[in-house]
């Protein structure tokens, strides 16, 4: 089924993850805006413009894929017809060759900005980790042992590891978005 399926209908919690979305990418959005259109005076006006347009098109995000590139490629083609209304009022004017290396810079130093804070979010959480429960996540995890010789390793049960690591899991979850949510609003 597509986005565009009337089966497919934005519905009140779709429409929540496109502003909690929108709303967590702001300043990834005006930042790349503003790599395409340098000192423009109207940076304002076209980041609200792609804000309407995010939201007009919200029924085609398909959820679990990659909203700030979806988002990005909007914002490029309203910078993209900015540049075209403004073309013959401007002596500079991009190279469209440059505006696209200029989009793979943003969002590679973005992504790599989101998996720093990632590792960041996940260090902090698994220092608030008492002991046992830190060695059985490094013990499985981080020297890839798998259940059965972590169960050997650690003197426990296979079920009781079993559930200990979806417990663990769940807890890791729950601080990593917790943090990383508490990061984009102070930043």
């Amino acid at each position: 089924m597509s986005a565009s399926d009337p089966a497919n209908q934005q519905t009140p919690e779709g429409d929540s993850l496109i502003v909690a979305n929108l709303t967590s990418h702001q300043g990834a959005i005006l930042g790349y805006l503003n790599t395409l259109l340098p000192g423009d005076p109207d940076l304002a006006d076209i980041a609200q413009r792609v804000n309407i347009l995010i939201w007009e098109k919200r029924h085609k995000f398909e959820e679990g894929t990659n909203f700030k590139a979806w988002a990005f490629s909007i914002a490029y083609w309203e910078a993209r017809s900015w540049m075209t209304h403004t073309k013959r009022k401007s002596w500079l004017i991009f190279d469209e060759e440059l505006v696209e290396k200029i989009t793979e810079r943003s969002l590679s130093a973005q992504d790599q900005k989101t998996e720093s804070d990632d590792l960041d979010a996940l260090r902090h959480c698994l220092s608030k980790l008492n002991e046992s429960d830190r060695l059985i996540i490094i013990t499985h995890y981080q020297h890839e042992k798998s259940l059965a010789d972590c169960s050997r390793i650690l003197d426990k049960s296979r079920d009781a590891l079993k559930m200990a690591l979806f417990r663990l899991r769940a807890g890791l979850r729950r601080c990593i978005e917790s943090k990383i949510a508490l990061q984009n609003t102070l930043s």
